[in-house]
């Protein structure tokens, strides 16, 4: 079931990475301004706000399919039927209607993520594992080798189109569709609740919970100073006619440092768990100076290429190490303190809003980027992050110490009609 998990998450990040890694480079490669990809970034957005559908998803079900795969497999296949129709399509003459798919995408891979999240919160519960360390895993596999090194590397090369990529994820979710519905058994439902009754508790639940809430809105603003840097790193490399080969390289050879990272916390590091999350968050801000740095030195100093390719190695390490250690402590977090039934709802706020900040922020730099100078708009982010940073390391330990119980939407189940 943990390999079954894995390859969840590895389709779905390979579907995430359409938006975040391959559509804005594409993009950018085919002349679109700042303002034309920001406009596409928005048709994601419906991923981002998916704890509208989560409590819906934790509720109602088909019996015969089972609590998660009720979502999973519709999602799954209209999302793979989807792929294969985009993959017919030019992106230079169908902008709006790349558009309308990727919104259509968006919101089912959204309800997706909601079961996955849960059925990871079902298993992983079980079995004692790290539901977290698997997503980094499967989110490593999909973006930095799916994305990176298949579709980047090998497109620079013309071997590997957007037509041939879209192609073959939509046949991988076609086959994981098939082995779900013909190999896959979930347990029944013990739990038995009045659907509605229930659904306005869980509603009420979500804003009557202060510490769920703080969490959630500190993640938020923890994406939303250091996204606008992450996200505009790859384009502005673009722009700076970097090799696309060596980068996608380069990526996909540092790939065991970033599963590594996982086993080596759990090891040597786990005990400096969520009460520490302020300070190792804090790391994220020194990766994100080294990203600046390196494009500073390319477009202003214009050092020479053997000096580029060093520094966008260091840059590209040091952020890819600090961010999968501050996912799985995050991740681990999360999955402790999910209520019992409702665990699809209770991640699907904490991750909604953490991803919208950095959604938000990469779209609002987006924007102003074609106005504002880059340098200073990434400076002003990196400040007002690093102020907030300090500022919350006291919030984050009082978070760690509340009692598991105060972290429930739901202080007892309803009986059932």
């Amino acid at each position: 079931m943990n390999y079954l998990l894995l390859f969840l998450y590895i389709y779905q990040s390979s579907m995430l990475s359409i938006f975040t890694q391959i559509m804005p480079i594409l993009l950018a490669e085919h002349g679109f301004n700042y303002e034309q990809q920001g406009l596409f970034s928005l048709v994601a957005y419906p991923f981002f706000f998916k704890i509208i559908f989560a409590p819906f998803i934790d509720l109602f079900h088909f019996k015969s399919l089972g609590r998660r795969r009720s979502y999973i497999l519709p999602c799954t296949i209209l999302m793979s039927f989807n792929l294969f129709w985009q993959s017919s399509l030019d992106i230079q003459h169908n902008y709006l209607l790349f558009c309308l798919i990727g919104l259509f995408n968006a919101t089912f891979l959204g309800m997706q993520d909601i079961a996955i999240d849960g059925f990871a919160a079902d298993l992983c519960k079980k079995s004692n594992e790290s539901s977290a360390h698997i997503l980094n895993v499967g989110y490593t596999i999909g973006s930095s080798f799916l994305a990176n090194f298949i579709f980047h590397s090998l497109n620079k090369y013309q071997l590997c189109s957007l037509s041939t990529y879209l192609k073959m994820i939509s046949v991988f979710g076609l086959l994981m569709a098939t082995y779900l519905l013909l190999k896959v058994k979930e347990e029944p439902n013990t739990q038995l609740i009045r659907k509605l009754t229930g659904f306005r508790q869980v509603i009420k639940g979500i804003f009557g919970n202060e510490n769920l809430i703080t969490l959630s809105l500190l993640l938020f603003f923890d994406r939303y100073g250091v996204a606008p840097i992450e996200s505009t790193f790859r384009i502005k490399l673009t722009e700076l006619k970097f090799n696309k080969a060596y980068v996608s390289f380069m990526d996909t050879a540092i790939i065991p440092l970033k599963i590594g990272v996982g086993f080596v916390y759990h090891k040597y590091f786990s005990k400096y768990n969520f009460e520490y999350y302020g300070y190792v968050q804090g790391f994220r801000l020194i990766s994100c100076l080294f990203a600046i740095l390196t494009v500073f030195l390319v477009d202003v100093v214009k050092v020479n290429d053997t000096l580029s390719y060093i520094a966008l190695f260091i840059a590209s390490t040091t952020w890819w190490i600090v961010f999968n250690l501050t996912f799985i402590v995050r991740g681990n977090f999360q999955m402790k303190i999910t209520t019992p039934g409702y665990e699809a709802t209770t991640l699907a706020l904490m991750n909604s809003l953490g991803s919208l900040g950095g959604k938000t922020g990469f779209s609002l730099c987006m924007f102003l980027t074609e106005y504002v100078n880059y340098y200073c708009f990434a400076c002003f982010a990196l400040v007002a992050q690093l102020l907030f940073t300090l500022k919350s390391i006291k919030l984050y330990k009082r978070l760690y110490n509340v009692p598991l119980e105060k972290y429930s939407i739901i202080r007892q189940n309803l009986k059932s009609e």
